[in-house]
């Protein structure tokens, strides 16, 4: 199943796939608004889709002084950031448990280590992301469900396009990780046990 906001890049994604031999289904969702993670859960219920991988994956920043972000943003960014993914994980793990089978993968960043002046309500979600992945990760041990967390570092994606950040960090942009290292990362902890991995 793939879930974003914008429908035509998700089909472009799903006719990629089927090319692969990968059929999936699509259900648009806004998870940066109060509802979207719990209307994501109940079209899939809706439809009658099991999950039994969850990776979330979508997130954003914003950059500036705190105190001049607009509060919708910053209050947008932090139900994209960390309240959908656990309202996603809580509502799909039970399912999990009682299929004997579960893997949670929750894309933080090595932002959620240290503190980020200029993108503190990014950082605080991220560390968000690192605590509550690493929280259920030991809270699920004996279970068949693991919950592990991404970190990757600087990685070179949309992310840094950003107005405020693409000047900044083009002469370094070179040298950022790669998307597919960071996707062979997640894929690697989806297949094993740890509960965090820092990437690139």
């Amino acid at each position: 199943v793939l879930s974003g906001r914008d429908a035509e890049r998700l089909a472009a994604v799903q006719q990629a796939a089927a090319a692969c031999g990968v059929p999936c289904a699509i259900v648009t969702a806004d998870l940066a608004r109060s509802t979207g993670a719990a209307e994501l859960l109940a079209e899939l219920a809706r439809q009658g889709l099991t999950i039994d991988v969850l990776v979330n994956n979508a997130g954003a920043t914003t950059y500036g002084r705190f105190q001049d972000l607009p509060p919708a943003d910053e209050v947008g960014l932090t139900t994209l950031n960390a309240v959908s993914p656990l309202a996603l994980a809580r509502g799909l793990l039970p399912g999990m448990l009682d299929r004997g089978f579960g893997r949670v993968l929750n894309m933080a960043s090595v932002a959620g280590l240290m503190p980020i002046p200029f993108s503190a309500t990014y950082a605080a979600t991220k560390s968000f992301l690192v605590n509550l992945s690493e929280s259920l990760y030991w809270e699920l041990r004996d279970s068949p469900v693991v919950v592990s967390a991404l970190l990757p570092g600087v990685t070179d994606s949309p992310f840094w396009d950003l107005p405020a950040l693409a000047q900044k960090v083009a002469p370094r942009r070179a040298r950022f990780a790669t998307p597919r290292q960071v996707a062979e990362a997640g894929l690697e902890l989806l297949l094993g046990d740890e509960p965090m991995r820092i990437v690139g």
